[in-house]
């Protein structure tokens, strides 16, 4: 658990907090105990999975995003008959 809270950059006691609240809202069980650590159910690597994919999409999304603004905002340039104009875009 301490490992899996390091990667999603929370603390383990918030982690823990978190999966009881995952188990009641998809009403299936996500992790089960081996030893003295836990493992993903088949449930939870599919939660796993769907929501790793969800993040990406969202990454990418965001990153689309910011290149819409950063064309928005830069400058256009282009040329015609040997006439070169510049023009800058605000919107």
């Amino acid at each position: 658990m301490t490992e899996a809270a390091g990667e999603l950059h929370y603390s383990q006691p918030s982690a823990s907090h978190h999966l009881p609240r995952l188990k009641a809202a998809t009403g299936v069980k996500l992790v089960q105990r081996v030893g003295r650590g836990i493992r993903l159910t088949p449930e939870g690597r599919l939660l796993a999975n769907r929501a790793t994919e969800i993040a990406g999409r969202v990454d990418a999304a965001i990153n689309e995003l910011a290149a819409q603004v950063d064309l928005r905002a830069g400058r256009v340039r282009f040329a015609r008959h040997r006439v070169r104009t510049e023009h800058a875009c605000a919107y």
